[in-house]
């Protein structure tokens, strides 16, 4: 009877691996047959792929003679912004750009239209091991399912999006500040700060962590 129980145990654990590998796979095949280049997808995606490529030159600004004479918004690119200096910016912060510039220094053009891809298996991965981490295997492949089957992560693997690289950083941001909670251990503090900040620079929503982060470092002194 006590040789049986493990045999069993094997078998359901070798299912549950199956399926979570299966799932990927499927996941991954489809994300990466049916992506959209960043210059046919949407205004965000096509600025986010400039701005990655004009990184590897040292640039973040757009200089425009018209807007420089007139001052006029009307010679402002869209989903960019006026300054002061009658230049325009991103409206959005440069960490998603910040990781397109590496991967187009690695694979040109090719590393970009794979970047959205790429970013959608890392959030299931990690979304999946965080979840069999705490709570079991069921639970992480429950969180697999729900996760690969959701229109939203579809949609942000398919293009050039900064969603899923903002919930990726945020998830191992709070899973090393749980795990600090849990043993008070400070290396776990500092990753989880690391984590934490960086969702800043993706996303300015990400900047609400910071009174949290004020909050518990402040209880730990």
């Amino acid at each position: 009877m006590n040789q049986i129980l493990p045999i069993q145990e094997f078998k359901k654990n070798y299912v549950v691996n199956l399926i979570k590998i299966s799932i990927l796979v499927f996941f991954s095949v489809m994300i990466f047959s049916s992506f959209v280049p960043y210059y046919e997808a949407t205004p965000d995606s096509y600025l986010y792929a400039i701005k990655s490529m004009s990184l590897i030159e040292g640039k973040w600004t757009v200089e425009n003679k018209n807007l420089e004479n007139t001052g006029d918004w009307v010679y402002v690119p869209n989903s960019w912004k006026k300054t002061v200096h009658d230049t325009a910016i991103p409206k959005y912060p440069p960490g998603l750009p910040a990781v397109g510039s590496i991967f187009y220094l690695i694979g040109g053009v090719y590393g970009l239209f794979y970047l959205g891809p790429i970013l959608g298996i890392i959030l299931l991965i990690t979304s999946e091991r965080i979840a069999t981490n705490f709570f079991g295997k069921d639970v992480g492949l429950l969180t697999l399912i729900l996760l690969s089957t959701n229109g939203i992560i579809w949609v942000g693997a398919k293009h050039l999006l900064a969603d899923n690289l903002f919930t990726i950083v945020t998830i191992i941001g709070f899973f090393f500040l749980i795990k600090f909670l849990e043993g008070k251990k400070f290396n776990f503090l500092v990753f989880s700060s690391l984590f934490l900040s960086i969702s800043g620079f993706v996303r300015l929503n990400g900047l609400i962590y910071f009174p949290i982060e004020i909050i518990i470092v402040a209880s730990v002194l």
